[in-house]
């Protein structure tokens, strides 16, 4: 019995076969690159309202006393991360998730009601106006 190559088919398969992994990859790449320019921004919501927008990078540590539905949440935003310090909550789920530094990155205390978004700054013309997840 001879030996069969693994990919089956004629030339003409393998060079759409290859084709596709091109585009594939050329997408993924395209889709890797950031939505926004400018620096991160530390934006925080109560519901709605926006209570306050920081950079990211600031160069002394933020605190910020965001005051919510059940009480008062503490925000800090300190050598390039933001993070929860304390919540009135009882599951602390908010403050034992940690630091976090990338852009997109969502923190919540969700029975304060009190959310914070990591931005990339001001859009570029060609980005989105909205994603949906």
């Amino acid at each position: 019995m001879r030996f069969r190559h693994w990919i089956v088919g004629n030339n003409a398969d393998r060079w759409l076969l290859l084709c596709c992994l091109v585009a594939i990859a050329a997408l993924w790449w395209s889709l890797q690159q950031p939505l926004h320019d400018g620096p991160p921004m530390v934006s925080i919501y109560h519901g709605e309202t926006l209570l306050a927008h920081y950079p990211l990078d600031a160069a002394s540590p933020v605190i910020f006393h965001a005051k919510g539905d059940i009480g008062t949440s503490i925000v800090r935003i300190k050598d390039g991360s933001v993070s929860f310090v304390s919540a009135p909550c009882r599951s602390q789920r908010c403050v034992l998730s940690g630091k976090h530094q990338h852009i997109n990155d969502l923190l919540a205390c969700v029975p304060n009601r009190i959310l914070v978004v990591i931005d990339g700054g001001r859009k570029t013309k060609n980005s989105p106006d909205a994603i949906a997840q």
